[in-house]
């Protein structure tokens, strides 16, 4: 999926100083990759793509969608120095229901948990990642601590997943 790969990294190891999670707005990884093909429309009336290396669907089937020698648009100020992973999920309401927390739409409470199978790829991918680039735990983050994010997005999957590391 080359239309998210945006630049090299400048060292394919050094450069990166941490594995952000994510969690994705829609319940399929389908609906994730093609969100990222589409990009989005931005001020100028462009298209801003974006994306994460790698995407964990429900049944804990990981999908990588970018090469780890490239960048991808996953978190603003942190790009060049990070991977990213993308955990398929919905953002709920405060009923339970999915939302996008779009105008007119109803605000996000929270998120759909993890399923079991996506709670231990993800554990099993971050544990590879962090080996592979000689980091250790502290350099696990979460999307909406380093970005401005819907709150709890990465958080749920950190929390999901923390037994297994």
């Amino acid at each position: 999926m080359n239309v998210i790969e945006q630049t090299n990294f400048k060292d394919l190891k050094s450069s990166i100083q941490k594995i952000i999670l994510h969690r994705t707005a829609g319940g399929t990884t389908q609906a994730c990759i093609n969100a990222f093909k589409g990009g989005r429309k931005n001020k100028k009336g462009g298209i801003d793509h974006y994306g994460t290396h790698f995407i964990v669907g429900k049944d804990g089937v990981i999908t990588q969608t970018a090469d780890l020698s490239k960048v991808t648009w996953h978190c603003a100020g942190w790009n060049s120095k990070s991977v990213g992973i993308e955990v398929v999920g919905f953002a709920i309401d405060k009923n339970g229901k999915p939302t996008l927390g779009l105008k007119g739409q109803n605000p996000v409470a929270g998120w759909e948990n993890l399923t079991d199978e996506q709670a231990k790829s993800v554990a099993c991918l971050v544990k590879a990642l962090l080996n592979y680039y000689n980091l250790d735990k502290s350099k696990i983050d979460c999307h909406e601590h380093l970005a401005a994010k819907e709150k709890g997005e990465g958080q749920i999957v950190f929390n999901a997943i923390k037994d297994y590391l």
